[in-house]
């Protein structure tokens, strides 16, 4: 048996548990995956663009390539249809006059 280990950034606005429901609900949708052995989807950690999701199907070798594509699909669709913005790293300017000397 086989894993493969997604990394899914969220933006810093977004309803981490809502997104974890939608991907295990999703996750449920891929073929091939190993009978018995429940996917994974956690916090990973948190960044400047927000939290980062680990998304874990397991699969035996011989359907590796087809869960891992599948799954890959399967975290657009659910995301982009579940409204998630893009994540992005916010960035304050601030205009003033330069000091002078």
């Amino acid at each position: 048996m086989s894993f493969h280990f997604f990394s899914n950034w969220l933006d810093n606005t977004a309803d981490v548990p809502r997104a974890i429901d939608l991907l295990r609900k999703g996750l449920a949708s891929v073929p091939n995956q190993a009978p018995g052995k429940a996917p994974d989807v956690e916090v990973l950690e948190f960044t400047e663009r927000g939290p980062k999701l680990a998304v874990r199907p397991y699969a035996h070798t011989n359907h590796y390539w087809d869960v891992y594509f599948d799954t890959n699909r399967m975290i657009v669709d659910v995301l982009s249809r579940g409204g998630f913005p893009v994540p992005r790293i916010p960035v304050v300017m601030q205009q003033g006059t330069a000091p002078s000397n």
